[in-house]
């Protein structure tokens, strides 16, 4: 039977999504940030805006320009909640 793991939070703060540092979406196990936002919008395609949709489709989601112009023109820039925490 595993175990829980137990962690202890130090910080929790609420950012939007584009701000995602390259050192952020490594410690999220992606290689850099593009990544992080592909495989992001991957997961959440449903609740994008039609007007969002209209500047990439799934099929270009793998273009990093694509993802760029995207997040760029701030169509779709959720707030997220951020936890920084450790293991006990």
């Amino acid at each position: 039977k595993k175990k829980p793991l137990r962690i202890h939070i130090i910080t929790i703060r609420k950012e939007s999504l584009c701000d995602i540092g390259e050192e952020d979406a490594k410690k999220e196990g992606f290689k850099d940030k593009d990544e992080f936002l592909r495989k992001f919008m991957k997961i959440n395609w449903s609740s994008m805006s039609v007007k969002a949709k209209n500047y990439t489709s799934k099929k270009l989601l793998e273009k990093e320009y694509r993802i760029r112009n995207l997040m760029a023109a701030k169509e779709w820039n959720p707030k997220v909640w951020v936890l920084e925490f450790e293991k006990v």
